[in-house]
């Protein structure tokens, strides 16, 4: 292999692990909801850590999807926003 496949290779699988990493974060509101909802427990600087994907809900198209994800978890968005300590 020469030295521009191995670049381009090296590219491509950094493009696909970063993607991958990024699906798991967004999709990880999901469990992380359901977990929440049912013990309870709402931390605070967890919340902090989806403030992006609230805005992405906000700002988007995808508001009735990411409704749909959580609803199917047993959570909402409300459920996350209620909790959480933004500063202003």
């Amino acid at each position: 292999m020469n030295r521009e496949m191995k670049s381009k290779s090296s590219f491509v699988a950094a493009f696909w692990t970063f993607l991958a990493l990024f699906m798991f974060y967004v999709l990880s509101i999901g469990p992380v909801g359901m977990f929440s909802t049912r013990h309870g427990s709402r931390p605070a600087p967890l919340m902090q850590i989806y403030v992006p994907v609230f805005w992405f809900h906000d700002n988007t198209i995808f508001r009735k999807p990411i409704d749909a994800y959580l609803r199917l978890w047993g959570s909402d968005i409300y459920f996350f926003r209620s909790h959480q300590t933004l500063p202003e």
